[in-house]
């Protein structure tokens, strides 16, 4: 049931909903549609327009969780309610906002829906029954269509799993990300003449890495194998959103 406060018209109108039926599907998919639109990486190039965005953004962040909550306890017309719904038990927290993500056609990079068959198989082995799909980015070529790569990197709507070059899966809450940071392997020496000679042969932008860092700074994760240097910069900056969600 819809709440009646003022709070909730006004973030209500924010996302665009003003006028229309409140519904926790309907917030969700108002959220995801508006941050489409003005998602702060889209203007990078465009310092004024990308300062109007991150403002926007923040307050659609805002509007989305404030009326998740009051959704699930809202503010009713009835001037009395009865004491033992008063005190009925605490609802189940929603499922978490997720920042928009763009590969712009980047191969073995893939966003939700449009993910390889063997996701299917991932999901079934590896999700919980809320968690959804958002992204997947191949470190490693597959075997087949339908064979997930040896190395790769799958992002949910909770967390990020990641399969290392001996097949091992670790995973990373979003509430217990940490620092990231993007590193030119370059300058840092990281990368031998070979290597570089390699990559570049291949047709990969492979100079930098993103290194991924839990909450107590302990290195969860570098992202370099196959994967171009932009698809390793999509996967920042979706994660730096996501830490602000």
């Amino acid at each position: 049931m819809a709440c009646v406060c003022d709070q909730c018209a006004r973030h209500a109108a924010t996302l665009g909903l003003a006028g229309k039926a409140v519904t926790q599907v309907a917030v969700r998919k108002a959220f995801r549609s508006a941050a489409r639109q003005w998602h702060p990486d889209r203007f990078e190039n465009q310092p004024a327009r990308r300062a109007i965005a991150e403002e926007t953004f923040k307050q659609m962040q805002e509007a989305y969780r404030e009326l998740w909550e009051h959704l699930e306890a809202p503010v009713l017309l009835e001037p009395e309610q009865p004491a033992a719904r008063q005190s009925r038990e605490q609802p189940v927290p929603p499922p978490p906002p997720v920042a928009p993500i763009f590969f712009g056609g980047l191969r073995g990079c893939f966003t939700a829906p449009n993910l390889p068959f063997y996701v299917d198989h991932l999901a079934a082995a590896h999700m919980h029954a809320r968690e959804q799909p958002v992204a997947l980015v191949e470190l490693s070529r597959p075997g087949s269509a339908s064979k997930a790569p040896a190395e790769f990197l799958f992002l949910t709507n909770y967390r990020i799993l990641v399969r290392d070059a001996v097949q091992a899966i670790s995973m990373l809450w979003y509430t217990d990300l940490g620092e990231l940071r993007f590193v030119d392997q370059y300058r840092r020496g990281v990368m031998g003449i070979f290597r570089r000679i390699g990559a570049e042969l291949a047709g990969i932008q492979n100079r930098y890495s993103l290194d991924i860092y839990r909450r107590d700074g302990v290195l969860f994760f570098s992202m370099q194998g196959s994967a171009d240097d932009s698809a390793r910069k999509v996967v920042y900056n979706f994660l730096r959103q996501q830490k602000e969600l």
